[in-house]
Order: C-alpha cells, then structure tokens, then sequence
C-alpha cells in the first residue's frame, strides 16, 4: 500500500501542475459538490504527516505551504472542505481519492473520482481510476484502462 500511496501523490503533484491547461477544457462533472464527505478523518498515515500535536483547525496562507511542510493530513481536510463548498482545484480530488483509497473506501474514492472535473471521462479519472480499480481488486480492468 505504501507504493500505492506515493504514487498517487506523485500523480497528484503532476496533474496539480497541469491544472491550469486543464481548467479551460475540463468538462463540468454532473455530480453535484457535496458528493464528497467533510466530516471523515484523513487515513491514518496521512495524519501522521502532520506536525507534532498538531491543532486540527491548522491554516496556511495557501495550500502549497501546506504541500512544502508534507502536511497531508491538512491538505485533506481541506480539499475535502473546498469540494463541499464546490472550488474546483485540480489536487483536491486527488487528494481525497488517495485517502479513501489508504484507508479502504474504495466507494467513497470512486464518488471522489466521479466528483471530479470531467467525471470518469476526464483526465483525472485517466490517471486514477486505475488505482481505484486495483483497489477494488479489478487489476485486469486497471491494467486496461
């Protein structure tokens, strides 16, 4: 699982870079913003990227600072915030779909996935679907895909 996991941050960090080629041609998801839980807690080994006792009501002036401090366990409360109140930002599907994947809810990452610009036609769900698919133990079809 812990390969899993640093792929698709580094999945993560990479379509977080196209975001902004992606933005003007993403079509618009049909699944409505609150499709995606805010009152779950990150999976355990995302919580324990953040800082010694940390307060969970933690900011920062924007979300990179959080990325630079290997903060993931913030970087999912907000991404799961900013998904129920319908910003669309590239990372946080990303960053949603990776923790409902480490902590086994495989429903709950394909909802996120579903969610996300472009639903599972669009180019978010080309570079994950295939790690939910493994997840769900579909290998053959991720493989595929």
């Amino acid at each position: 699982m812990n390969k899993l996991r640093v792929a698709l941050l580094a999945a993560g960090l990479a379509v977080a870079g196209a975001a902004p080629a992606w933005a003007a041609t993403a079509p618009a998801s049909t699944a409505p913003a609150s499709a995606v839980a805010t009152d779950i807690e990150p999976a355990a080994a995302l919580r324990a990227t953040s800082p010694p006792h940390a307060d969970p009501s933690r900011t920062y002036p924007e979300p990179g600072a959080a990325l630079l401090q290997a903060d993931l366990d913030y970087l999912v409360r907000e991404a799961r915030r900013g998904l129920a109140h319908g910003e669309n930002n590239t990372l946080w599907p990303v960053l949603v779909v990776a923790d409902d994947l480490a902590s086994g809810r495989t429903a709950d990452a394909r909802n996120a996935l579903q969610a996300a610009p472009g639903g599972l036609q669009g180019g978010l769900a080309d570079i994950l679907e295939p790690f939910v698919l493994a997840a769900e133990g579909h290998v053959d079809q991720g493989v595929e895909r």
